[in-house]
């Protein structure tokens, strides 16, 4: 699903640069594709507006001993301390001027099988 979602994104943004990290071995959660997706390209969207044409955006997939951990990483200055917990709020944004540009690295956790 990660990386078909993520050739999505090298289409829809040329430019930029997309990698995926993932498990060697294949991974199966317990969740909603569609809302993983959704979740997804809010942060895409957001790495995209976040980051200077030709940026290197990362979506990593990593495990722990109870949950799968996918997160989306950019080049910029990170984000505040104070939003972390709401950046998925609805209507909740970041952007107080032109030069406030935060980075995303936001972790989602989906219960393993």
């Amino acid at each position: 699903m990660l990386q078909s979602a993520v050739a999505a994104y090298r289409g829809a943004f040329p430019e930029r640069a997309f990698r995926t990290e993932l498990p060697a071995e294949a991974v199966v959660i317990r969740g909603a594709p569609d809302l993983i997706v959704q979740m997804l390209d809010k942060l895409i969207d957001n790495a995209v507006d976040f980051s200077p044409g030709g940026a290197l955006i990362t979506v990593r997939l990593r495990l722990d001993a109870q949950a799968a951990l996918i997160e989306v990483d950019n080049p910029g200055p990170a984000l505040p301390v104070q939003v972390e917990g709401r950046l998925f709020e609805s209507l909740w944004q970041s952007r107080a001027g032109t030069d406030s540009r935060p980075r995303t690295l936001v972790s989602a956790c989906t219960s393993c099988d």
